[in-house]
């Protein structure tokens, strides 16, 4: 986290990429905002116990493939045609 603070705060200003004392305060705000994400993140556990139990190992996918499909047309500006289309 001390590393993000220097980076944004410290560093980036050293080489120009804040110009402004705006931009800096934004930048000041967004590294707190990010921390504090991080804290909260860190906070968290997963218990992943339930990726061993039975129940969960027994499960079946029951998938199937999508067939690709042609996206869009080759040109864009080419007029939509009813055959096309339907």
């Amino acid at each position: 986290m001390a590393g993000a603070v220097y980076y944004f705060a410290v560093y980036l200003p050293a080489q120009g990429a804040v110009t402004s004392g705006v931009m800096q305060q934004e930048l000041i705000a967004k590294t707190e905002e990010f921390i504090d994400h991080t804290e909260t993140l860190q906070r968290l556990s997963i218990d992943t116990a339930v990726l061993d139990d039975p129940n969960f190992t027994s499960l079946v996918s029951y998938s199937s493939d999508v067939p690709e499909q042609p996206i869009g047309k080759p040109n864009l500006f080419d007029p939509v045609s009813a055959a096309e289309g339907m």
